[in-house]
């Protein structure tokens, strides 16, 4: 019997440990990676340096609050995420008052300054007393809830993941797709450096999808060294995201805010140079050291970057908001969003009044009150409407605001011309005719039979080309007219135009193209006299051109025969067609050669086969 030690069953089972769990991770992997393609990167070994890294992250990680550990190896580590900025709105409000979010779903806070949980509602209304913005958060806040939004089976999680096997999938078998996918990815062998050097992923995802077999998209999260300290390294996101991923901006402050909760960081970091470039953050800083500098430059009245307005508390922000609105800036959409109400309502009426417009994200984020007085802004000025405002506007607002358009000569655009009436499309289509302005589809669609022909006259009158819309509009004579100016100035014409010319039109048109040695259209062909028809077919045969269907059928006997034979010179296959044309003899000549070339018959020649023919036929099959 053979015996085993104890030293040799530890080894056995530590391998069969290994197969299995490379089993058991390849069929967490999206089945679009071949297993003989995933195995090669489930065996690559990470530093120890590397695992001890993604050991305290993860360790870190799953002690915050709302951390959900998805496997029992934790691997995967989840949090909450809301698709849209109320949470992020709520968490900037509070933060400042030493509250923060522990569970938004569930609706209570944390009071940090005395480290007991409170409900959000009353944590906000406590701070509704010095900090007016919150008034409108609780309310939001209670409607959302009210709705459910915040306890769908939908709702969105971010996982953060050291698999291996997140890594490997991380472009292949996806909704999206990158120079990272594995199977013929350009850069697919900077995957097995990102598992060797320590990289982790996080995925955005819905709470239901625990395996990531349906993630809405993703960012990489690499090892970058301190250029101070080469023993200093920490893991931070790429400046990159892939996938449909809501609110990437905000996205990956998230990510960010879970490194640095997760990691000290000091001084700046530069990416792992054996790693592939992914985005501009080849550098990175501490939000600390950021912030530092932020408020130093807030101070001297500098310029702030992005991630310097970022890194600075609610009430820094504002203070800089405020600067850049007494200064009439327009604010950026990540400024304007740190916006107070107060702020927003002054902001607005100064950038209306400057610029005539407000930007999609301005509207949207502004108070109630602000958005009534940017529509009666717009509707009193006859302003341009933009798309986003228009469903807001009562019935008698939109009538109103396209009588001013159109009154003081300004430009509808395509949906404000649609919900006009029938007068005021008129009117409008007048002023267009007045100020010698094209007419689009729609607006020649409208008009009436006496500005349709107004329109028509001045494109002619100016030698313009017209579309095909115009031409269809135009009466007769027109076009006519217009046949007779493209003839002049050699030009084609279209299967309308052909439709539409006198008989004289079409003969002279069709001798020009006959003239200069040019293709007929099958719809020009039909419209040529059979001398026209003739005199073309004889110069295709005549410079061994194969002809189309409708060609052939256009020749007379004679040309048919004519046609055939060059055919049967050339040794060449005929279409059904042309066989079917060709005479008795001729068919017989073709099927010889077929038969001395052993290729097979159609149908239609076996049917035309003489009896001699049919014996050869026969004894070659054989």
């Amino acid at each position: 019997m053979l015996k085993i030690n104890h030293i040799s069953t530890d080894i056995y089972l530590k391998s069969i440990l290994n197969i299995l769990t490379e089993a058991y991770d390849y069929v967490r992997l999206t089945e679009a990676v071949p297993y003989s393609v995933a195995k090669e990167y489930m065996k690559i070994e990470r530093s120890p340096e590397a695992e001890a890294r993604i050991k305290v992250v993860f360790s870190k990680l799953k002690a915050l609050p709302n951390a959900r550990q998805l496997d029992k190896r934790g691997w995967r580590i989840a949090f909450p995420y809301a698709e849209d900025s109320t949470e992020f709105e709520i968490q900037a409000v509070l933060e400042p008052y030493n509250f923060s979010i522990k569970d938004y779903k569930d609706g209570v806070a944390l009071d940090t300054k005395n480290n007991r949980e409170i409900s959000l509602n009353k944590a906000l209304t406590i701070v509704s007393k010095k900090e007016p913005d919150a008034k409108e958060l609780i309310d939001r806040y209670a409607a959302i809830k009210s709705k459910g939004a915040t306890s769908k089976d939908e709702d969105l999680m971010i996982v953060f993941s050291s698999a291996k096997y997140d890594l490997v999938g991380m472009s292949t078998g996806r909704e999206w797709r990158s120079c990272m996918n594995v199977i013929d990815g350009e850069n697919m062998r900077y995957v097995k450096v990102d598992i060797r050097e320590g990289s982790i992923i996080c995925y955005l995802t819905t709470v239901s999808d625990t395996n990531l077999q349906r993630a809405l998209g993703r960012v990489l999260i690499k090892p970058y060294i301190n250029t101070e300290d080469r023993e200093d390294v920490v893991l931070y996101a790429e400046l990159k995201t892939y996938g449909k991923i809501p609110n990437p901006e905000k996205f990956m402050d998230e990510i960010d805010d879970y490194m640095e909760k997760t990691q000290n960081l000091s001084g700046s970091y530069q990416r792992l140079g054996c790693l592939y470039k992914d985005s501009q953050r080849s550098e990175i800083e501490g939000k600390e050291t950021i912030r530092t500098r932020a408020l130093k430059k807030l101070k001297d009245k500098e310029e702030l970057s992005k991630a310097e307005f970022v890194s600075l508390p609610l009430e820094n922000k504002r203070q800089y908001i405020d600067r850049l609105i007494k200064e009439e800036n327009r604010l950026f959409d990540f400024q304007y969003e740190f916006a107070s109400q107060s702020q927003k309502r002054e902001y607005i009426k100064i950038i209306i009044s400057k610029t005539n417009y407000v930007k999609d994200f301005e509207y949207k984020g502004a108070p109630k009150d602000s958005k009534v007085y940017i529509i009666n802004y717009i509707v009193e000025n006859g302003l341009h409407l933009p798309r986003y405002i228009f469903d807001d506007m009562t019935p008698e607002q939109v009538e109103k605001h396209i009588d001013i358009r159109v009154s003081k000569g300004g430009m509808l655009g395509d949906f404000q011309f649609q919900i006009a009436t029938k007068e005021q499309k008129e009117k409008y289509i007048d002023w267009k005719l007045s100020e010698e302005q094209g007419l689009d589809y729609e607006e020649i669609k409208a008009a009436t039979k006496e500005q349709k022909e107004k329109f028509i006259d001045w494109r002619l009158s100016n030698a313009h080309t017209l579309f095909f819309y115009e031409f269809e509009e135009a009466t007769q004579k027109q076009k006519e007219k217009y046949i007779d100016w493209k003839l002049s100035e050699e030009q084609g014409l279209d299967y309308q135009e052909i439709k539409a010319a006198t008989l004289e039109q079409k003969e002279k048109y069709i001798d020009w193209k006959l003239s200069e040695k040019l293709f007929l259209q099958k719809y020009e062909l039909e419209a040529a006299t059979s001398e026209q028809k003739e005199k073309y077919i004889d110069w295709i045969i005549s410079k061994g051109f194969a002809l189309a269907y409708n060609e052939f059928e256009a020749l007379t006997p004679k040309q048919k025969e004519k046609y055939i034979d060059s055919r049967l010179s050339k040794e060449g296959y005929m279409d059904n067609w042309e066989f079917e044309g060709a005479t008795k003899e001729q068919k017989e000549k073709y099927i010889d050669w077929k038969l001395s070339k052993g290729f097979d018959l159609s149908y239609n020649e076996f049917e035309a086969l003489t009896p001699e023919q049919k014996e050869k036929y026969y004894a070659y099959a054989e």
